[in-house]
């Protein structure tokens, strides 16, 4: 995807009571144009930190696909800081008919059914997660 960034001030006025723009106060409608025009398109809204948040968390995770598993090796020092640890995993060509979870030990995360995929949220820890059906 693309990164459509909309920057803007919170306050119309400045310290030195000044106008400032852009800001959501007077561009309220314009901003307003621009997500309507996109709520069409699978969205993620994001702060700068959740998207800084998301890359390192990109970069630190290896994930590998293991027969009916997924492996996921974690650089620890590319997480520092980062308190949200979770990845989104999406798997194509699981039969519909079926319930489907990937499981790490006791634990089972839902792989939720979405046009031609499944997808689920995966907290980041190293180890290996089975894919199964019930």
């Amino acid at each position: 995807g693309q990164i459509l960034s909309i920057q803007s001030h919170t306050s119309p006025i400045r310290e030195d009571k000044e106008r400032q723009s852009p800001n959501i106060i007077d561009d309220i409608k314009n901003i307003q144009y621009i997500l309507d025009y996109v709520k069409k398109y699978d969205i993620w809204y994001a702060t700068c930190k959740e998207i800084n948040d998301y890359f390192r968390i990109y970069s630190a995770v290896d994930l590998q696909v293991q027969g009916d598993a997924i492996q996921l090796e974690i650089d620890e020092k590319l997480l520092k800081n980062v308190l949200d640890r979770e990845i989104w995993i999406k798997i194509y060509d699981l039969d519909p008919e079926f319930k489907w979870y990937l499981r790490r030990g006791d634990e089972k995360f839902l792989l939720s059914q979405k046009d031609d995929f499944h997808i689920t949220n995966l907290p980041v820890i190293k180890g290996k997660f089975e894919i199964i059906k019930e």
